[in-house]
């Protein structure tokens, strides 16, 4: 056989076999998805309209499921729900077979806030009898102190860490600031704060719709940029 004939053989099943993965992926993509989402009005005005969006541009529908926030997390390791509309970016490092969607949604600040007649530095975070305040809302938040050795205090929300907070239950806590989501509570907090780290936020999926990433990041782009418009 010519060498001709050969390499127009290897065009061929080339082609073919182009072809063949083409119709494979596309038979395989999803006509649905079941996201989960916290109970956070935030998240559901700002992110939600946006991630349906960019889905619909690509054929895909969704269904939502308000549900715990560790809930959620453990319903996307497992399969029982396809993602999430928006988590804070360790939880690829912490929770099994979650995958970050680019683009970033927002960068959110990790802050101390301390009482105003307390010290306030960072060294608090390593100070084995100082108590402070964690939300339980993100089982992988815990992750961002495994360096550091203070007593934490699990809550359940910023009201609740108001409520304590004002009754002098504790004196430090941390929480997670969006410049998108002004919290009185936190615009009139008369103590101090010690500046952390920024942690992106970011739409999540089960690894098993990797595949959907390049295309559904195109969409989320474009919606991302109307609603800064």
């Amino acid at each position: 056989m010519s060498l001709k004939n050969r390499f127009q053989i290897f065009l061929i099943l080339a082609c073919s076999l182009l072809s063949s993965s083409h119709t494979y992926s596309q038979s395989n993509s999803p006509t649905s998805l079941l996201l989960s989402y916290s109970n956070d009005s935030f998240l559901v005005e700002r992110y939600l309209p946006i991630i349906r969006e960019a889905y619909s541009a690509i054929g895909v529908n969704l269904e939502f499921v308000n549900v715990p926030i560790e809930r959620g997390l453990q319903g996307i390791s497992s399969g029982t729900f396809d993602g999430d509309v928006a988590r804070l970016e360790f939880v690829q490092d912490h929770i099994e077979n979650v995958t970050l969607v680019p683009p970033l949604l927002e960068e959110v600040s990790v802050k101390l806030f301390c009482r105003a007649e307390r010290p306030c530095d960072a060294s608090i975070l390593s100070d084995t009898n100082t108590v402070i305040a964690v939300p339980i809302a993100s089982p992988a938040l815990p992750a961002l102190f495994a360096m550091h050795s203070f007593r934490a205090q699990n809550v359940n929300g910023l009201k609740q860490i108001e409520d304590m907070f004002t009754l002098g239950r504790f004196d430090f806590f941390i929480w997670v600031e969006s410049r998108y989501r002004p919290q009185p509570f936190l615009q009139n907090f008369s103590g101090n704060t010690v500046f952390i780290k920024k942690v992106g936020m970011y739409h999540v999926l089960n690894k098993k719709h990797a595949h959907l990433i390049p295309a559904l990041s195109a969409q989320l782009e474009n919606a991302l940029n109307k609603l800064e418009k």
